[in-house]
């Protein structure tokens, strides 16, 4: 079958999002050409991306051939459709949710902006194909766009517009390159490691992660720590603190320099652990979980799908206080090597097995 040409629109290239359009640029049989922008002013990139990626796209590529354009959902794709109208009047579109709009966790300062799930849902009435990276985030989707207009419209979407969108729209995980990572580096014999390998921002509750800890070491519990992912500019103070009172239980503090230094990391940790209240996948977890840490999640979000149903009550917590008791519970195993290997849970999540997916979808 011959190759096509998909022209990749991605707003906010880093994080998960640069992950997944590096690893499908690499193992497609098609030719992926990809258009970005930094990774900063999210909100702006879902209100002006598409004007400087339509710019960019007319001044220098309108002149060739291309068979989809594949967006994430960073992007207005309607905004960019309309601005690229000349040069790309009838090539189907493929909207990618990596996440939506809905859900989002406001600081205490902010104020709800439905703009920008309304751009969300532009964008899916607007693409030929629509692509969810879970069943979570599907499901959100619908009900909650359902929940915004019936309180903010005064008309509304035709109920077979939605309905139809959301009966074709497919559920294709983002890819994870396991070629890159380790499986779990043999104990050294000292107490077992806790990895935290969440972006570092207020909706993967680092001051929960911290509080936790802290319970932990008051109980006299004996762990080490890694504290790294992706960060921005002021630090959690949260974390300043925990840094301060693990001393030299901490193995590592900041963003790992590398992807090597990064699997190096996941390779030495027993358990990884997350608090967050925004989630549509969890693709820091399959890493860890694929390099052998065991894992400690909500049982809310995209969470509990990763896991088979046995592991559910061993991994899972259901408030803070639970979190203290599950995770205790998981050092004193990993001290006595007892905890589950759960690599094989997460194998289907490879680059290998989905992207013929993609490919198919293309």
């Amino acid at each position: 079958m011959e190759a096509k040409r998909i022209l990749a629109l991605e707003p906010y290239y880093g994080g998960s999002h640069k992950e997944w359009i590096d690893g499908l640029r690499l193992g497609s049989r098609h030719e992926i050409h990809v258009l970005t922008l930094p990774p900063r002013k999210w909100k702006w990139r879902m209100r002006g991306a598409a004007i400087t990626l339509a710019e960019e796209f007319n001044a220098q590529f309108a002149d060739q051939h291309w068979d989809a354009v594949l967006a994430s959902s960073m992007l207005n794709l309607a905004e960019f459709t309309a601005l690229t109208r000349c040069a790309l009047p009838q090539t189907p579109t493929v909207y990618y949710l990596h996440e939506n709009q809905i859900t989002y966790p406001l600081h205490p300062d902010e104020r709800i902006d439905h703009h920008f799930a309304i751009t969300n849902l532009i964008s899916v009435l607007t693409a030929d194909r629509v692509v969810f990276n879970s069943d979570f985030n599907k499901t959100i989707f619908f009900e909650g766009i359902q929940q915004i207009l019936s309180k903010i419209a005064d008309i509304m979407p035709s109920p077979e517009s939605l309905s139809s969108k959301q009966q074709n729209a497919q559920v294709i995980a983002p890819g994870v390159d396991f070629q890159e990572l380790k499986g779990a580096a043999v104990r050294d014999g000292g107490p077992p490691t806790i990895l935290w390998n969440h972006r570092w921002d207020r909706d993967k509750q680092p001051g929960v992660f911290a509080q936790t800890l802290k319970a932990l070491l008051q109980r006299g519990v004996d762990f080490r720590v890694i504290l790294c992912g992706e960060q921005f500019r002021k630090t959690p103070q949260e974390f300043i603190r925990l840094k301060q009172a693990l001393g030299p239980r901490l193995v590592h503090f900041g963003y790992a320099p590398s992807r090597a230094a990064y699997a190096d990391l996941l390779a030495q940790s027993d358990i990884v652990v997350s608090t967050a209240v925004q989630e549509f996948f969890g693709l820091s977890i399959v890493e860890a979980v694929y390099s052998g840490a065991f894992p400690i999640l909500p049982r809310r979000l995209n969470y509990p799908n990763l896991l088979p149903a046995e592991f559910h009550n061993e991994a899972l917590y259901d408030s803070d206080d639970d979190l203290i008791v599950i995770l205790e519970r998981a050092i004193q195993r990993a001290q006595i090597n007892q905890l589950p290997n759960l690599q094989y849970t997460v194998m289907q999540h490879g680059w290998d097995n989905l992207i013929a997916k993609y490919d198919a979808l293309f």
